[in-house]
């Protein structure tokens, strides 16, 4: 009797998860009230997430034997100018889609490291100011998701000879479902 094995590689591209998140969590805050505020906030982390994962993947795909030790002492921004060097682009931090490369990072710090407020109100029917809540709102989140994929899409463009076809996130999203965000290679032996 002959016995048939194979061997399946699985390629997970994180950037692709959190970027179909980000769309979906935009989606659900345009199109009801009801958990605006937590879809919003999805979205803008999301984003974030998508962005440095897919900074890191191009990263990988660049320097694979150097790559994980490189970017741990590295900030999304230090990832980003050694990305343009590698394989030289041109990008313009004052101009979108770049310009908001800064502060969505700064905010998913600020997330991310955030600490309790004390704030006294004297006027009960206004809500207190916090320096995080307050960068929550759809018109940032919108941008956040826009400029974060176009960030990608940008750089996927100069380094698509190194990257898979599925470098670019191809939103396909289906009455709540999401399209298989990964791809499977099959080797049998």
């Amino acid at each position: 009797m002959t016995t048939i094995s194979s061997t399946i590689q699985r390629y997970i591209y994180p950037h692709a998860y959190f970027t179909n998140g980000a769309f979906v969590c935009l989606q659900q805050a345009r199109q009801t009230e009801e958990g605006r505020f937590y879809n919003l906030l999805s979205t803008m982390l999301f984003s974030a997430f998508a962005l440095e994962s897919f900074l890191n993947l191009v990263g990988i795909k660049q320097l694979p034997e150097t790559w994980n030790e490189i970017e741990a002492k590295l900030g999304p921004d230090q990832k980003l100018k050694l990305l343009a060097e590698l394989k030289p682009f041109n990008y313009d931090m004052s101009r979108r889609p770049f310009q908001s490369f800064a502060e969505i990072f700064g905010f998913r710090n600020t997330v991310v490291h955030a600490k309790p407020e004390m704030k006294i109100v004297r006027d009960s029917d206004k809500p207190p100011e916090s320096k995080l809540l307050d960068r929550i709102d759809l018109e940032r989140a919108s941008r956040f998701y826009d400029d974060s994929t176009r960030v990608i899409e940008y750089i996927y463009l100069h380094y698509e000879d190194v990257l898979p076809h599925f470098g670019i996130p191809e939103i396909q999203v289906t009455h709540n479902s999401l399209a298989p965000l990964e791809v499977v290679m099959g080797d049998s032996e």
